[in-house]
């Protein structure tokens, strides 16, 4: 898990930062600043990393996945809530969440705390949300892809295809689509779905997970050859990125986090690519 800490001096857009998992088994929480320097705020594994203003939002692994809040220096880290929090999401005054202990029910908080409510009981995972809606695969719809507004209000059926790894691009959601009949050849093949018309399409002909996009470009893990490839946002110039299997792929401050699993042993190390700098090498602006 990782997440960006970027501040608005008014004029522009400045990173300052980035709060991710370190260590060889992600087992402490760490601020990066942009010279490289590390700080370890925790020994705990944070997920669902958010950063908002002067705060740092995240479940806390070894806290059963309490959702936790603190300063960016590391200080005043208090819990905010008692119940287990997966898919943290930050949007506008309020903080979204599923609660996995409650067939992952869909909940909102406040931002400066107080209590939640549940706006949806149907179970709710890989959480994508914008101004105006909260997606999220519905798996007690098939693991379909809902949509529904930030009270809960008029959720609608997005698609008909169990869909994984959610990940919110511009006019589209790109995921995995999964067929649990094992008729579609089409079985976890990476598609998006059109938000203004609806249509889906297929952008490759591999199995694929751990969706991310980062500068225009689609990463994902194939999981025929055990590897980690990317494209452009159509389908476009597919190729071949890391050929080291990775999983929990996560982007943030212009660096791909992920785990690598040492060929058949069960050995895993935590990588660390700088996409920026590989741009600036390429060319690319």
């Amino acid at each position: 898990s990782a997440a960006e800490y970027i501040r608005d001096d008014g004029s522009k857009k400045v990173f300052e930062g980035l709060y991710c998992q370190y260590g060889e088994k992600g087992e402490q929480f760490a601020k990066v600043t942009p010279e490289g320097e590390i700080t370890i705020l925790k020994e705990t594994q944070p997920y669902f990393i958010n950063v908002r203003d002067d705060k740092v939002y995240y479940a806390d692994g070894k806290d059963d996945f309490r959702l936790y809040t603190m300063d960016i220096d590391g200080s005043n880290d208090k819990p905010m809530t008692e119940i287990s929090t997966y898919y943290v999401s930050l949007w506008g005054d309020h903080i979204y969440f599923s609660d996995p202990k409650n067939d992952y029910h869909l909940c909102r908080m406040p931002i400066d705390g107080g209590d939640y409510e549940v706006i949806s009981d149907n179970n709710c995972q890989y959480l994508n949300v914008d101004e105006n809606y909260v997606y999220f695969t519905n798996f007690s719809q098939g693991g379909t892809i809902y949509r529904c507004g930030h009270d809960g209000s008029d959720p609608v059926m997005m698609n008909r295809e169990q869909s994984m790894y959610l990940n919110l691009y511009e006019n589209y959601i790109y995921y995995s689509a999964w067929d649990m009949t094992g008729k579609n050849e089409n079985d976890k093949r990476l598609t998006r779905l059109d938000l203004r018309t609806g249509a889906t399409e297929t952008l490759n002909d591999c199995q694929s997970g751990d969706v991310n996009i980062y500068n225009n470009k689609v990463y994902y893990t194939d999981w025929d050859n055990n590897t980690i490839r990317r494209m452009d946002p159509d389908g476009g110039n597919d190729e071949l990125y890391n050929e080291n299997y990775g999983t929990y792929i996560n982007i943030a401050g212009g660096k791909m986090f992920c785990i690598h699993y040492a060929d058949d042993t069960k050995e895993i190390s935590l990588g660390i690519s700088n996409l920026e700098r590989e741009d600036e090498q390429n060319g690319n602006n």
